[in-house]
């Protein structure tokens, strides 16, 4: 087993690991032009922040941690510490197994912004509940089921998700409540139901390749710094029993 840090050495980690690609460079560098409470349709969600950054071409959203709801955060069993880190370590587990995972997971990096720390996502066009990505063996839609399944992603309901029909692109958002432990509150899953229920769970050939890399990396790839005990475990767990069942496990699964 991993072992656990208190939250200040895992804002560490996340610090000394992010970085290294254009946009978040640009995110983590660039100055800022405006800060305003962005509003939302869904009441009781955590405090989410508009932001303009000088060099990033669409506005950012900022989670602080002190913007998160202690009541929905319990709920889904995690802390009110958590779902920031979370929100970056999506992206960071996108980014690390690279295409296409990469693609649908917006840039996102920890900053501090308005007085407080959280997670600074990249502001993404489409709209959400769009069909087109849930048809059944959609490319995206599959490679959007494995990513999570492999997060044990609590809350994937209609609304958090973009489509772009411009550019034919599926965006997730929202992984404030991911990297489940076993028995967590799952809300929604609509991804991975879909691709179970059209006889689909089967890994591909480059979903096992991933999981295997995952597992052979000795921290996880660096989230068992990161994630807060002992996620960063059932992560690991969740990609050997992916590979052993030779499928994506299932809400409830997770």
């Amino acid at each position: 087993m991993f072992p656990a840090l208190p939250l200040g050495d895992r804002v560490i980690n996340l610090v000394g690991a992010q970085g290294g690609t254009p946009d978040e460079d640009a995110m983590l560098n660039g100055h800022l032009l405006y800060y305003a409470p962005h509003g939302t349709a869904n009441p009781g969600v955590n405090s989410t922040y508009a932001a303009g950054i000088d060099g990033v071409p669409v506005p950012c959203f900022h989670k602080g941690f002190a913007g998160v709801d202690a009541a929905i955060a319990h709920r889904y069993g995690q802390s009110p510490d958590t779902p920031p880190i979370n929100e970056c370590s999506a992206w960071l587990l996108a980014k690390t197994l690279g295409w296409p995972y990469n693609l649908l997971v917006p840039s996102c990096v920890l900053r501090e912004l308005g007085g407080q720390p959280g997670s600074l996502s990249m502001g993404i066009h489409g709209k959400p509940g769009d069909p087109a990505p849930l048809a059944a063996g959609y490319p995206q839609g599959m490679a959007a089921a494995l990513f999570d399944s492999l997060i044990a992603q609590q809350d994937r309901h209609l609304g958090n998700y973009r489509w772009d029909p411009a550019i034919s692109r599926l965006h997730l958002i929202d992984h404030g409540y991911a990297f489940a432990r076993p028995n967590d509150y799952c809300n929604a899953s609509v991804f991975v139901e879909i691709r179970r229920r059209s006889g689909l769970a089967a890994l591909t050939a480059d979903e096992r390749g991933s999981l295997n890399a995952l597992i052979a990396s000795p921290d996880v790839f660096g989230l068992a710094g990161i994630l807060e005990a002992p996620r960063a475990d059932c992560l690991a767990e969740r990609a050997r029993q992916m590979i052993a069942r030779g499928e994506i496990l299932n809400m409830g699964e997770f």
